[in-house]
């Protein structure tokens, strides 16, 4: 029976020093990232593109420009277009994006990721298409586009 209790008694100061360090340390991505890789004021990558001619049918490769403004190279990873509406007769879902997984083709048939240098840029090619069916106020019509993209 004083074993058992020697037992829990061990078992709780066991939880509660785990519970003790897990409040005061904070989160493991804090300890090993550090305080600034979550920061929200930091700086990001910027995407900027813009695509014509769209009328129903049409396939549109727009080159997305990807700035850098971090003092290391990156890799892109993969770059998406979101579609806002472009009028009341004309909505996002008659435009489709494809999105780019960031590849450049290579010597030898292969394909690399796209590596921007340092305080620089490049581009990165993202397929557009207008549905068939698409009613003819979609053509020529301005659809705003929103780009995210995935770097390492």
């Amino acid at each position: 029976m004083k074993t058992k209790a020697v037992y829990l008694v061990f078992a709780m100061a066991l939880a509660s020093g785990a519970v003790a360090y897990g409040a005061l340390g904070g989160s493991h991505a804090d300890r090993v990232a550090g305080p600034r890789a979550f920061a929200e004021d930091g700086p990001r990558v910027k995407l900027s593109g813009h695509t014509k001619g769209l009328y129903p049918g049409r396939h549109r490769r727009i080159r997305v420009t990807v700035q850098n403004p971090f003092p290391h190279a990156v890799k892109v990873r993969l770059v998406v277009a979101r579609v806002k509406d472009a009028g009341p007769g004309c909505s996002r879902h008659k435009l489709v994006t494809r999105r780019s997984r960031g590849l450049r083709p290579v010597r030898g048939g292969g394909w690399r990721h796209v590596r921007i240098a340092p305080h620089s840029a490049r581009r990165v090619r993202v397929w557009l298409r207008m549905r068939r069916r698409a009613p003819d106020a979609c053509q020529r019509a301005r659809f705003p586009l929103r780009f995210r993209a995935k770097v390492r």
